[in-house]
């Protein structure tokens, strides 16, 4: 009687214990393909971080270029600004030596006059001859001594 039990147990319960171990095999299966779509999904959101990242750099990138453009545009406008004012400085000293000249002209034409007036007596001097006027003078110095 026990033996019969045991083969109707084993009967009855294999095909039983048969489709627990293929569900299992099926749930593990299940189990181990979601395991490798979530695998898969963490490397895509990994590959997208990445690429993001990449992005950002290349944005990070393209602002320092502008930067650096933007720094030479400053750096050319001030060294036109320092001409402009190295311009300003030469004309300032242009003026200020034709202020000179027009301050220092009147003095210079009336120095010219001058020479010029001394130059007509050195001309007229010979014309008075001290000598040979009618007091004989002359004459009277060298006679007395």
């Amino acid at each position: 009687m026990i033996i019969i039990i045991i083969i109707i147990i084993i009967i009855i319960i294999r095909p039983l214990l048969l489709l627990d171990l293929l569900l299992l095999q099926q749930l593990l299966l299940l189990l181990l393909l979601l395991l490798l779509l979530l695998l898969l999904l963490l490397l895509l959101l990994l590959l997208l971080l990445l690429l993001l990242l990449l992005l950002l750099l290349l944005l990070l990138l393209l602002l320092l270029l502008l930067l650096l453009i933007l720094l030479l545009l400053l750096q050319l406008l001030l060294l036109l600004l320092l001409l402009l004012l190295l311009l300003q400085l030469l004309l300032l000293l242009l003026m200020l030596l034709l202020l000179l000249l027009l301050l220092l002209l009147p003095l210079l034409l009336l120095l010219l006059l001058l020479l010029l007036l001394l130059l007509l007596l050195l001309l007229l001097l010979p014309t008075f001859n001290y000598y040979n006027n009618n007091n004989n003078y002359y004459y009277y110095y060298n006679y007395y001594y």
